[in-house]
């Protein structure tokens, strides 16, 4: 998906089209209140026609929240595996993250809000966990390698420190507004500068 200077969006294909508009529908409505004609009609196509696509709503949930999750891991994955200092990578994985929150918001919290435990025990729910525990294990290297390089504080828990930072950037979620004053880059070096240069500077 791209979006133009006048907020057209454009879809490199029909699935993206499909897979953005559930998502949207079960981020406001959840999973259970989700038809497949709610799906078509915002789609603008018949719902036999979704079939073409798509086998169930089932599928098509789990092809929106792991879209949303693989595109933020294999970018994540490169700037973990990069160069860079410790403190430049936190920055990098916090710009990166919320970019891709701004723009993929609805892919990243529908699984969160989903109820039914049965969904975890599906195949693709473990693909999505398995990459979501090992994108959170980044976050956490970082924070031990820049702790034994003396570049961040020595009393901080890595894994109460990643789980703070991930609960602000998730956040974004529910307050950032596309039309607000800020661009999406703002924002996103605002919270690298505000963990980086703020909380964790040692």
């Amino acid at each position: 998906m791209t979006v133009d200077a006048k907020g057209k969006m454009t879809f490199s294909s029909k699935k993206d089209e499909i897979l953005y508009v559930a998502g949207k529908i079960m981020n406001q409505k959840g999973y259970d209140a989700t038809t497949m004609l709610d799906i078509a009609n915002e789609v603008g196509m018949l719902k036999g026609s979704l079939y073409h696509h798509f086998s169930s709503k089932e599928e098509i949930f789990f092809n929106v929240i792991n879209k949303g999750i693989n595109q933020l891991y294999d970018s994540s994955k490169a700037i973990f595996e990069s160069a860079a200092s410790p403190p430049e990578k936190l920055r990098k994985m916090i710009i990166n993250h919320s970019l891709h929150l701004m723009a993929n918001n609805d892919s990243m919290v529908v699984f969160q809000k989903e109820k039914n435990k049965e969904f975890f025990e599906h195949s693709d729910a473990k693909n999505y966990l398995v990459k979501r525990d090992s994108y959170e294990g980044f976050y956490r290297q970082i924070l031990n390698e820049g702790k034994e390089q003396d570049l961040f504080p020595e009393g901080i828990d890595d894994k109460l420190t990643t789980f703070s930072i991930l609960g602000m950037l998730n956040w974004l979620t529910q307050w950032y507004q596309p039309e607000g004053e800020l661009s999406p880059e703002e924002i996103a070096n605002y919270m690298g500068f505000l963990v980086c240069d703020l909380m964790l500077k040692n």
